[in-house]
């Protein structure tokens, strides 16, 4: 520990300070230089916002599953044979009177629809997912009350979209059960609430 001293006879100055933290120098012929947290004497020294970290981390960890996701999604579309449209392949027979399968296999047309469209779609959740993550590392994490809301409000919007997209099998009466909704709904749905509350705590601390 080092304390900031006065010379004799001066006119006492602002508070003392004192630093912690590790000497050492880069050369042998120059002084060595302190890497120091300082603070007033009787002043707590500034800690890491566990709050707000484990939520940031959360958040990361919701945009990160979305995009393996979607960087998946393109390329199991074709290396596999569909059997599932939406939730599961009851949900789908029932909602479209036939399974994907037999519709893929009797157009071809429709099944370069269905390529493209999950291509295109593979390729948003991707982007979308990275930038969740990015806002919640590089802002959020940061103290940032703006990365919050804009990752709150995307996240909420995101759900909200899959509630328009499951709007037929609700008007139909189709049941739509909670383990056949897709993982990257589910996942930043079931995220959301801790990782919402937990960073807004750590940031009315920071």
């Amino acid at each position: 520990m080092v304390r900031d001293r006065e010379a004799p006879g001066s006119n006492p100055g602002p508070p003392t300070k004192f630093c912690l933290g590790t000497w050492g120098s880069s050369s042998p012929n120059r002084p060595p230089r302190a890497l120091q947290t300082c603070g007033l004497i009787g002043e707590r020294l500034p800690t890491m916002n566990f709050y707000l970290q484990i939520g940031s981390i959360l958040f990361v960890i919701g945009g990160l599953f979305d995009a393996l996701i979607g960087a998946a999604t393109p390329i199991v579309t074709r290396v596999t044979r569909p059997n599932i449209f939406m939730l599961s392949a009851q949900s789908d027979l029932a909602l479209f009177g036939t399974s994907p399968g037999e519709l893929l296999h009797q157009s071809t047309s429709l099944a370069l629809l269905y390529r493209l469209a999950f291509d295109l779609i593979g390729t948003l959740l991707l982007v979308f997912g990275l930038l969740v993550a990015a806002l919640a590392w590089f802002g959020l994490r940061h103290g940032e009350w703006w990365a919050l809301w804009t990752l709150v409000g995307v996240e909420v919007i995101f759900i909200a979209g899959w509630r328009v997209v499951l709007s037929p099998n609700i008007q139909r009466g189709i049941p739509i059960h909670l383990a056949a909704l897709p993982p990257n709904l589910l996942v930043p749905a079931i995220l959301l609430i801790p990782a919402g509350l937990l960073s807004a705590i750590g940031l009315a601390q920071h």
